[in-house]
């Protein structure tokens, strides 16, 4: 039990020094509450481990021009099992295949998904249009069977959650 805690607790530390946004590291505080919970006694939910996909989401390269990638997760296990790039656009958008997101998580059995773009011009904030696709997507993958978790916004080193900025 003090090992979990401790893994608990070294992981909110770590989580402190990568996330710049307090709502983000807010959220992503809270995947660890519930990650750990079921090793600490509590019922367990199903969630992706934030460091795993906080390090697949500083890993994805950009450019100069948006780009959107799926992350897909197995369920209960929340673990990243499959990361594809979905499109590519301009400076100021990328387009949302719908369609081809749901395709791959059904083809990777994915129980849950994260979708993150980029922003060239740095801006870490949601835009109207990003949190109305988050939206959309978000009650597709429901009528699909499946969850989205999250879609970020990465800004150069900053890493912003929609859903976790709407909530």
């Amino acid at each position: 039990m003090r090992l979990i805690n401790g893994l608990h607790d070294a992981i909110n530390a770590k989580l402190g020094r990568l996330v710049r946004h307090p709502a983000d590291l807010k959220f992503l505080s809270g995947l660890v509450d519930k990650a750990t919970a079921g090793a600490r006694g509590h019922r367990r939910q199903a969630v992706a481990e934030p460091k795993s996909v906080m390090d697949t989401v500083k890993a994805l390269p950009f450019s100069d021009r948006e780009h959107l990638y799926a992350i897909y997760l197995d369920q209960p296990q929340g673990r990243v099992v499959a990361t594809h790039e979905m499109s590519i656009g301009g400076q100021a958008s990328a387009p949302v295949p719908m369609a081809d997101i749901m395709e791959e998580a059904r083809r990777h059995k994915a129980g849950a998904a994260i979708l993150v773009h980029n922003h060239p011009s740095g801006a870490a904030h949601p835009s109207i249009e990003d949190v109305q696709v988050t939206n959309a997507a978000r009650r597709e993958a429901k009528r699909h069977g499946f969850v989205l978790q999250d879609h970020f916004i990465r800004a150069g080193d900053t890493v912003t959650s929609i859903m976790g900025a709407a909530a």
